[in-house]
């Protein structure tokens, strides 16, 4: 019936609702107490990450244009060679 006494038993019970939900939730995997600063370091991860895929994916494609053009020079002195084998061939079986 005392309106100073309720506020101060709600105001108590708040204060010790929030410490202990503080201390739960600090000591849980879905602690939210720091959600402004981990969605800035995930943006910046993030952005980190995407920076380091997209040179990766560069150097990628730059050693895979690189085989293919050795592979394609691989297969034209092959294919020459074929030919020369085969003209030799033809010589040496009409002799």
């Amino acid at each position: 019936s005392d309106p100073d006494a309720t506020a101060e038993f709600f105001r108590n019970l708040s204060i010790n609702l929030a410490d202990g939900l503080y201390k739960l939730m600090g000591s849980t995997d879905y602690s939210s107490s720091y959600t402004l600063y981990e969605d800035k370091l995930m943006a910046s991860q993030y952005s980190s990450y995407s920076s380091k895929i997209y040179e990766a994916t560069k150097l990628l494609n730059a050693k895979q244009d690189n085989y293919y053009k050795k592979f394609a020079r691989m297969e034209k002195a092959m294919a020459q060679l074929n030919s020369t084998q085969n003209q030799l061939a033809g010589y040496f079986n009409t002799k």
